[in-house]
């Protein structure tokens, strides 16, 4: 175990070790869901460490992964005109559907549209 001590003459201070964790915190924030199982017992680790030392700032908080949002973005001529986000796949679906035969669009690559008027469809899931 790493002592108190040790750790002060290396020259480790609360404000290194505040400003790693928080580095750290937003790397698994930026990525979205910890991808490394060594990140997430290294971040444990540097808290434990921190609070050890007399740390109050940071909290030992939940690193969950960011929920999935199916979103649906419908552009005319290259132009973005609606995003649209809902809470289930099924709910998008409903809306593509209706979308699909109002506007008259057909399934491209990747997407759906419609040359004629310029609309086209694109989904995240």
């Amino acid at each position: 175990m790493i002592k108190l001590k040790d750790l002060l003459i290396e020259g480790l201070d609360l404000k290194k070790l505040e400003a790693a964790i928080k580095d750290f915190q937003k790397k698994i924030a930026k990525q979205g869901r910890v991808t490394n199982a060594r990140d997430e017992q290294h971040l444990e680790q540097l808290i434990k460490v921190y609070k050890q030392m007399g740390g109050k700032k940071i909290k030992e908080g939940k690193l969950s992964e960011k929920k999935f949002i199916p979103t649906v973005t419908i552009e005319k001529y290259n132009n973005v005109v609606m995003v649209k986000k809902f809470k289930t796949e099924k709910d998008a679906d409903k809306f593509i559907k209706q979308f699909n035969k109002k506007n008259q669009l057909k399934r491209k690559k990747g997407f759906w549209g419609n040359p004629k008027t310029g609309v086209e469809l694109f989904r995240n899931f």
